[in-house]
């Protein structure tokens, strides 16, 4: 069914303009409804499988698909009119996506696991815009030889460009599938354009489709340019800033730069150079590794730690997440095969060797539950003391950060808490409670397992005089 739009221009004289999308009787909605369930289900298969490091783009992604059933939910319009929205306007969406994709490629501004969760989204051009240009034919009247041919153009068009490239940027693109996906989006902007030229030509409108088709691949053209010399460049000066603040001594500003071109092998080498030179309270460190889930050897996952303190050449790092939770035996077997110290060496054991050289070994003198006893320990816990010296912050001190690996271990619902480095005047082993914000005991069976948040001391490399 077309659309017509009528304008009164007040003097006695209307003009008609036919046009527009397709109405729902046009568009198959009996099989757009099985295809959008189908989605549905393909969705919650995807989130039960998905790695943790994927996990937003794939929420996303769900938000996006279940939207019109929220909108319905809501009181808002038909999930079929919802639906309508986005299938009408979901080609700016595209374009935008694969622009802002770019952009982060070419700045080198994220990592590869945002940009391959940003490039599977991306995907789904393939499927939108050859529905796209066949409704979009529909409405204006086309005739079916041409329903067909703008589709078919759209999706063979780009496989067979995506065929072309794969081999030979295959070695120096890791990304190439979006390569498809951006074919597609361009070519059907392109034709979009192109129908509205057509259909101008046959309302003896030429003039506005030719307007709409100049300023299509003028958008196109200046998004490109954009993409691939404009942001680059910044990000170069962005890159030749950094190096600038080291010259300068400023180490810290130039780690916080260069953490943020996470995909610039120049900027990450510069970066790991300078870790830890001239370290800084308050700042982020990587450092270890730690299994994604338990008895998962290949999946694992970078541990970020906060300096809590700088004395006497070494900087004290504590873990911003709780990494395991374990029941224990009692602190006063610490050098007799103590559950927490075999955790703490257990992740310790995982780091590789560099990280290894660069932490310390640590004596540490603890007062048990029977009496005074001294560890040498690589990764260590903070006693209450030193908890509330190096963490003032209530936030950082009972943060309820915790590891993908400890959310997957838990057998059962406890309280959130990490062992510390001392008893009571009861000789009860101490914890930070993060849920009541409190140092306490383990009072009760909801807090059988509590976490092991290691802390460890590692070398700073000083910075280099003038």
């Amino acid at each position: 069914m077309r659309e017509i739009e009528v304008t009164d221009h007040g003097d006695g004289h209307y003009t008609l303009r036919v046009g527009g999308f397709a109405d729902s009787g046009e568009i198959a909605p009996i099989s757009g409804i099985i295809a959008y369930a189908l989605a549905l289900i393909g969705c919650i298969i995807m989130l039960c499988n998905v790695p943790s490091t994927m996990l937003f783009p794939a929420i996303l992604a769900v938000l996006v698909l279940v939207a019109p059933i929220v909108i319905k939910l809501g009181g808002g319009a038909s999930i079929l009119a919802a639906l309508m929205l986005f299938a009408r306007y979901g080609h700016y969406m595209f374009a935008l996506l694969l622009v802002f994709w770019w952009t982060l490629y070419t700045t080198q501004s994220a990592g590869p696991a945002l940009l391959i969760g940003l490039g599977v989204v991306s995907m789904y051009a393939m499927y939108y815009f050859p529905f796209l240009l066949y409704a979009d034919c529909v409405a204006r009247d086309f005739g079916k030889l041409w329903c067909r041919i703008s589709p078919a153009f759209c999706f063979v068009g780009s496989l067979v460009f995506y065929v072309a490239v794969h081999d030979s940027v295959l070695e120096h693109f890791e990304y190439v599938n979006v390569i498809f996906s951006t074919a597609v989006t361009v070519i059907g902007l392109l034709l979009l354009a192109v129908h509205r030229l057509i259909d101008g030509i046959s309302e003896g409108n030429a003039h506005r489709g030719l307007v709409s088709l100049l300023l299509t691949v003028a958008i196109l053209l200046g998004a490109a340019l954009s993409v691939g010399l404009v942001f680059p460049k910044m990000a170069g000066a962005s890159y030749e800033d950094a190096l600038a603040m080291i010259e300068r001594g400023e180490y810290r500003e130039a780690r916080e730069r260069l953490h943020k071109m996470k995909n610039n092998e120049e900027a990450q080498k510069t970066l790991k150079e300078i870790a830890f030179v001239a370290l800084e309270v308050g700042e982020s460190v990587t450092l270890g590794f730690m299994p994604d889930v338990p008895d998962t050897p290949y999946d694992e996952v970078p541990l970020t730690w906060t300096v809590v303190a700088v004395e006497d050449g070494r900087a004290l790092l504590f873990c911003d997440e709780i990494l395991s939770c374990l029941d224990t035996n009692p602190l006063s077997r610490w050098n007799e095969g103590n559950n927490v110290r075999g955790e703490l060496e257990r992740i310790y054991g995982r780091f590789s060797e560099e990280d290894k050289a660069r932490i310390l070994l640590s004596t540490m003198t603890t007062l048990g539950d029977t009496g005074e006893f001294t560890a040498e320990d690589h990764l260590f816990l903070l006693s209450p003391e030193e908890l509330l010296r190096y963490c003032p912050d209530e936030k950082a001190l009972y943060s309820k950060e915790v590891s993908s690996y400890y959310e997957a271990q838990k057998a059962f619902e406890t309280v959130k808490c990490y062992y510390l480095r001392g008893v009571n005047e009861n000789n009860k082993w101490l914890i930070a409670d993060c849920k009541n914000k409190e140092i306490t005991y383990r009072k009760s069976e909801e807090y059988r397992l509590a976490g092991v948040r290691p802390a460890v001391y590692v070398a700073i490399t000083e910075a280099p005089s003038e």
